[in-house]
């Protein structure tokens, strides 16, 4: 229970900070002895530091100020999307110090791990005022124990177990994870928090792939292969999967109508193999191509084939997909650190 009550009141300075004690305890409903005792252990351990007086018109005491300690630690990011891999520094309020991209196509054939642990060395020795917390990847394939597969982008990386590799040369835990999976947490932690149902995110852009965010955690599966939906095979072609009929059909879309149509009914049907496995209350869409008229018409077409009550709600999301799955992956690394479990969660 103290720790509990330790991270409570961290979590409390870190939204709200500079905070009093008297602040923390009403914030919290904790004693002010509870509170005490927590500022002590947090100020020992070095994760919340003095912030000065507080102002006050009143000729009595004026109680100290808390915040969080800044300079405490910072996290390395690294997050690949089709031919570039964006890195980034980030504090451990999830504040980014540095963002840089880099060009990996001229790596496609091989010297893309060496090139990036390269740029690791690099931000390490320019920013080392602060210790490093964890590096933290996400990558366009399957990861499973440290090991990644189903990752055509970037043909150096299948089967290779990256987080052994990088722990062992930066004597730092490295997590690894889904491009989507992160996108997803990302999305809904900016946009609906709070949200308990199921939910799915649904990549339709280079390629078809799902996340799905249940009771508030990422389901991956018992060997993380979940939401891998492009794999299934189109029911009128056995040759074909989902995600090469949706490419293709994206491609001749741009200037030609009916393939546009074709692509939408491609993707409806699509949806109906999510509603009838996972039941999701809500799916949130990514295609470059889609617009709120199709959402409309997907979503009536769901309710003729399933009935009313069944259809899930559709949105469409627009922003850019690398900087979503940033933002899922700084709130990983946020969670890792206040000893909460697992953002990432994989159910079996």
């Amino acid at each position: 229970m103290r720790k509990v009550n330790q991270d409570r009141i961290e979590e409390t300075i870190r939204m709200k900070g500079p905070l009093s004690r008297p602040d923390m305890a009403r914030e919290t409903g904790l004693s002010l002895v509870t509170v005490n005792r927590s500022v002590e252990a947090l100020l020992s351990e070095d994760k919340i530091k003095k912030a000065g007086l507080e102002d006050s018109n009143n000729s009595g005491r004026r109680p100290m100020l808390f915040q969080i300690n800044d300079k405490l630690y910072n996290y390395l990011f690294a997050y690949i999307y089709l031919d570039r891999c964006r890195i980034q520094l980030s504090d451990h309020r999830g504040g980014t110090v540095m963002q840089d991209d880099l060009a990996i196509g001229e790596y496609v054939n091989g010297g893309f791990v060496d090139i990036l642990m390269d740029r690791f060395e690099q931000v390490i020795e320019k920013y080392k005022e602060a210790p490093y917390r964890g590096i933290f990847i996400g990558v366009p394939g399957v990861v499973h124990e440290g090991v990644i597969e189903s990752i055509p982008l970037v043909p150096e990386l299948e089967g290779l177990n990256l987080r052994d590799r990088l722990s062992k040369h930066f004597n730092l835990d490295v997590h690894l994870e889904n491009d989507v999976n992160l996108a997803t947490f990302g999305y809904y932690h900016e946009h609906d928090p709070d949200a308990w149902g199921t939910r799915t995110f649904l990549f339709l852009n280079h390629g078809v792939r799902m996340g799905t965010r249940i009771r508030g955690r990422i389901y991956g599966g018992s060997s993380s292969f979940s939401g891998e939906i492009g794999a299934i095979l189109f029911p009128c072609d056995t040759n074909t999967s989902y995600e090469e009929r949706i490419y293709r059909l994206s491609q001749k879309a741009k200037t030609d109508a009916k393939a546009r149509d074709a692509m939408v009914n491609s993707i409806t049907e699509l949806l109906i193999i999510i509603l009838s496995t996972v039941n999701p209350v809500e799916i949130v869409l990514h295609h470059d191509l889609l617009d709120s008229t199709d959402l409309i018409a997907m979503r009536e077409a769901l309710a003729e084939r399933v009935g009313e009550r069944h259809a899930p709600r559709l949105k469409l999301f627009t922003g850019a997909f690398q900087d979503i799955g940033m933002k899922g992956m700084v709130q990983v690394a946020l969670s890792l650190h206040q000893d909460e479990s697992l953002a990432i969660t994989r159910m079996l």
